[in-house]
């Protein structure tokens, strides 16, 4: 099985695990998720990513204090640490779960191209 530096798209996940049925992988991924074990790091319309977890996690609750990047070129999905801390404040409401995604250009490929130029 290849080796994912950060999230595994579902699809590569079913491929790696075949012959298990997508209803018997995705009864695993939601029990594993429930647990802490992983997240759903990445989600676009039928595209999901899920990362493992760090010790901070368990089955009562999700504590990342991370952003989910997708890099443009590569298509790969990583968990980065923001230089800044996130805090998102609702007046009159309890903020649980706060997810952001970001798109652009990861370090790899920006050297990548700039070695090429």
């Amino acid at each position: 099985m290849h080796l994912h530096k950060g999230a595994i798209p579902i699809d590569a996940i079913h491929t790696a695990m075949e012959p298990v049925d997508r209803v018997t992988l995705y009864r695993t991924l939601k029990s594993l998720s429930s647990k802490g074990i992983i997240h759903k790091a990445y989600q676009e319309q039928n595209e999901t990513h899920y990362a493992i977890c760090g010790n901070t996690c368990d089955s009562d609750h999700h504590h990342h204090q991370h952003i989910h990047f997708k890099c443009t070129t590569c298509k790969n999905v990583s968990c980065e640490k923001p230089a800044n801390t996130l805090g998102i404040s609702i007046p009159d409401y309890d903020v649980h779960h706060v997810s952001v995604q970001v798109e652009g250009i990861c370090k790899e490929c920006k050297y990548a191209s700039s070695s090429i130029m």
